[in-house]
């Protein structure tokens, strides 16, 4: 009878601890902010592949009182729905409080993806095309990793509107 006391004991106090840890977590401020991503320019490496690599300038606002330290980050391009270039990076900078960081990340293009792209606009007038850059950074910690998106438009026929 005692085992049974002693376990009954043991789970209402564990219970209790339970029920005040949630409640005081309810009152920590949720004061997370999403940053911000912008692409700055995508560059062509030079190389003998037949899946070209690219160069990414990447400027990422923390608009956080803390400072966002990362272990990695993983990012693909899509146009028009295409996953055309993606890749990985380690070793990426901490992100200061209510600073911005640039990154240079490589990246690699996906050839059936571009020949898929390409089949579409040959059979489509020429339009601005969609493009969207997602970027997840992993902190490695609680927030465990945190997803950011630029997008817009690439007009292709600006040049001849001149």
């Amino acid at each position: 009878m005692n085992i049974v006391r002693l376990g009954q004991l043991f789970t209402r106090g564990f219970i209790l601890f339970s029920l005040v840890w949630l409640a005081a977590c309810s009152h920590l401020p949720n004061a997370f902010e999403q940053p911000r991503l912008n692409v700055l320019n995508i560059q062509m490496l030079p190389g003998d592949n037949l899946a070209p690599s690219f160069n990414i300038k990447l400027k990422v606002d923390n608009p956080n009182r803390f400072d966002l330290d990362l272990v990695g980050a993983s990012y693909s391009v899509e146009i028009e729905g295409f996953e055309l270039i993606h890749g990985v990076a380690k070793d990426i900078p901490t992100i200061a409080a209510y600073d911005s960081q640039e990154l240079d990340v490589k990246a690699q293009a996906s050839m059936v993806q571009g020949v898929r792209l390409l089949n579409k606009l040959m059979k489509s007038q020429a339009e601005p095309l969609n493009y969207k850059m997602t970027l997840k950074l992993d902190t490695g910690n609680f927030l465990s990793s945190i997803r950011i998106e630029d997008s817009g438009q690439i007009d292709l026929d600006a040049s001849s509107s001149r």
